[in-house]
């Protein structure tokens, strides 16, 4: 069997890359709905590439909790999560979140400090604009919680962080929020940056509980009463 070369590994893997980006793209934007099925064959010829990058991407969006791999029967894309699952998840962020952000002002990371005040002044550009990017708002809101637990030092908490992907998850309960909304989501994380950088750490604990406490009720209001998404930064 002939063996690939080094630059043949490397185009197979900035394919699945491509592929992978643009499905995780289209499921977080329920461009592709819940529960529908992805195959694996009507996929490589719309995005016109061999099966083999459809199925590695797919894989990992399986250890995303985006897709789900079912035996005989293929791939699916994940249903949204229940109200059982949505309150389980926020709870179990709140526990890494609390710990992380507490060590976050006890350290005070000046590149860490920098990169909060940031991120949330490129999301404040972003709710002053006349339409809200909601994809943008969503990656800079990922990556401003993830940045607090760069800045615990944690390398654990990092990790626990990671491993729960909760962004990719509560993101897609997020299509069509307003303005309003993610304006007031980026004032609490401009409360929370602004008590880390003052070294409050029980301060940042309380704040990052009601940050969560916010996301959790309002996706129960527009759960229960069905109307659009129109919801908070997580």
């Amino acid at each position: 069997m002939k063996r690939r070369t080094i630059a043949e590994d490397a185009m197979r893997n900035a394919m699945t890359d491509r592929v992978y980006e643009r499905l995780r793209a289209r499921i977080i934007d329920l461009e592709l709905e819940p529960e529908a099925s992805l195959q694996i064959e009507r996929l490589s010829k719309e995005f016109g590439v061999s099966p083999t990058p459809i199925r590695e991407a797919l894989n990992r969006l399986s250890t995303e909790g985006l897709v789900e791999a079912h035996a005989y029967r293929g791939f699916r894309v994940a249903a949204l999560l229940d109200d059982e699952d949505l309150p389980h998840l926020i709870r179990a962020r709140e526990v890494i979140e609390r710990a992380g952000a507490s060590a976050a002002a006890s350290l005070r990371n000046s590149t860490i400090l920098a990169g909060l005040d940031e991120r949330v002044s490129y999301m404040e550009e972003l709710v002053s604009a006349a339409e809200l990017n909601i994809q943008a708002f969503n990656a800079a809101d990922a990556s401003f919680h993830r940045l607090i637990l760069e800045g615990s030092g944690n390398p654990y908490l990092l990790q626990a962080f990671d491993s729960l992907h909760a962004h990719l998850q509560i993101a897609r309960h997020f299509q069509g929020r307003s303005i309003v909304e993610a304006a007031h989501s980026n004032e609490e994380h401009k409360r929370i940056a602004e008590a880390i950088q003052r070294g409050e750490d029980f301060d940042v604990e309380a704040l990052v509980t009601a940050h969560l406490d916010g996301v959790l009720s309002r996706l129960e209001v527009h759960e229960r009463h069905g109307t659009d998404r129109g919801l908070a930064g997580a």
